[in-house]
């Protein structure tokens, strides 16, 4: 539920004013030129020609849900390689950020493959990217609508991120979280 609304303030008085306006919160998917070039320019550089198209292919309706999670077993979409190359490209998506583990469950980056989204929950797409950001990139970036999300998607309460970023920019980088005892 919003709560943000529109409120007019007198500033001669101070009074305030209700105008019964609210905000609309929707949220989109992040699209645009950068992030396309982006993640086609690293989808180019890191996999071979065998192996993007096999990228390619873990991406369709029959092999992923709503929320970019895979829906079958990984050595079964990739059946056609042989087990060493499977292995290897499977490292390989987890190196470079185009594939991540979380709860047993293998999610593809939803900043390079949009996510459909699901039509039953708002912001669905937006809120996807936003789980992606929380569970591999950045453990601070979480708000209780994306840890609501996780857990929706993941299926389990108490889902957490393993990871918080350090830095900016150049100087950016993941740290595991520390345990707490």
């Amino acid at each position: 539920m919003d709560t943000r609304s529109i409120t007019a303030i007198n500033l001669e008085s101070g009074e305030t004013f209700n105008t019964d306006l609210k905000f609309k919160d929707n949220k989109f998917t992040v699209r645009g030129y950068k992030m396309y070039n982006a993640s086609i320019d690293v989808l180019v550089d890191v996999l071979t020609k065998d192996e993007l198209k096999a990228a390619l292919k873990l991406f369709g309706s029959d092999t992923i849900d709503y929320h970019n999670l895979l829906i079958g077993p990984f050595h079964k979409l990739t059946s056609q390689m042989s087990k060493s190359t499977r292995s290897k490209f499977k490292k390989k998506l987890f190196d470079h950020g185009i594939m991540a583990e979380c709860q047993g469950k293998l999610m593809l980056n939803p900043f390079i493959f949009l996510p459909k989204g699901d039509r039953n929950i708002r912001n669905s797409g937006h809120l996807t990217q936003r789980v992606w950001k929380y569970m591999f990139e950045d453990a601070n970036s979480a708000g209780e609508d994306v840890v609501v999300h996780a857990e929706h998607m993941f299926g389990k309460s108490g889902v957490e991120s393993k990871y918080l970023s350090v830095g900016s920019g150049d100087y950016q980088t993941l740290l595991p979280k520390p345990e707490s005892t």
